[in-house]
């Protein structure tokens, strides 16, 4: 039986060709009576962007969803980005505290995998729309707090992120669009008015069930941006009442800072596993 979380930022997916298992990030064994989280609601959103659209379905902001988080590089140049996305997202260097990669979802981003994953309506449409955009490559990592589900109860969080390269800049930019469609076209969100970041940025929220075998409301938060030819997207899970857009952002901004030049990006080559090399701990950003 299994007693990770599943995947609220995305619908429920096949395994992707290849043999690599395409589970939402969060193994959670706390207890031996933790109990298998619930499939719950897709997630949903609304761009809160630099040139981000409201569209139907998305919620509008209220004083409780508006981030505090101010930092990071607003707009700038759309530069062509060279480096691999495996630099190109959080290493264990960049976070504060007692994190641990989880293997099983980290890895590099191949299209069959993309595919999958929940950002396209349908896998098929991933063969049709990836070539369109230029799709060159990209890297997912994930990581959870030393105490699992212990941890998250006391204000931890789970994070993934997912960084996508394309070819060229208007091709990042069609794919940006598309996958902030997706997400606001989805039921039940909650927009996350935030400082842009980036190019475009958008951010996301949604409440679904409770974190493990506690009467505590589950926090999904996403945020989602464009710099140049990168799109990426910084996902935290947690407990509501701890929990803001601010954590994912302030990831985010991490990331950017990496693209941008302003912070190392090193690019470990990934083992076997698909775990990433441990980097030489930076200066790290401030996260909330």
């Amino acid at each position: 039986m299994s007693n990770r979380p599943a995947p609220q930022f995305r619908p429920r997916r096949s395994k992707p060709s290849g043999g690599r298992r395409r589970k939402w990030l969060i193994p959670a064994a706390v207890v031996a009576a933790l109990l298998i989280f619930a499939a719950a609601g897709t997630f949903i959103g609304l761009a809160v962007t630099g040139g981000g659209d409201d569209s139907p379905g998305a919620g509008a902001a209220t004083p409780s969803n508006v981030s505090q988080s101010t930092g990071g590089t607003d707009g700038g140049e759309d530069r062509l980005l060279n480096a691999p996305a495996v630099g190109l997202v959080i290493q264990l260097g960049d976070l504060p505290g007692d994190y641990r990669t989880y293997p099983p979802e980290t890895y590099l981003l191949a299209p069959a995998t993309l595919a999958t994953n929940g950002i396209f309506a349908k896998p098929e449409d991933a063969d049709q729309l990836l070539p369109k955009w230029g799709y060159d490559s990209g890297y997912q990592v994930s990581y959870q707090p030393g105490g699992q589900l212990a941890a998250v109860l006391q204000g931890k969080y789970y994070i993934r992120v997912e960084s996508m390269l394309f070819s060229s800049v208007e091709g990042a930019r069609v794919a940006y669009a598309y996958i902030e469609n997706q997400h606001a076209s989805r039921p039940g969100s909650e927009r996350q008015a935030t400082k842009n970041l980036g190019n475009q940025s958008s951010a996301f929220k949604i409440l679904s069930g409770t974190v493990g075998p506690s009467e505590l409301p589950q926090a999904f938060h996403r945020f989602v941006f464009r710099r140049g030819n990168l799109v990426a997207i910084v996902q935290t899970m947690g407990v509501d009442q701890y929990m803001t857009v601010d954590k994912a952002r302030d990831l985010a901004i991490v990331v950017d800072d990496k693209a941008l030049g302003k912070r190392p990006a090193p690019t470990p080559t990934p083992p076997k596993g698909g775990t990433p090399a441990v980097p030489p701990p930076p200066t790290p950003t401030a996260t909330r």
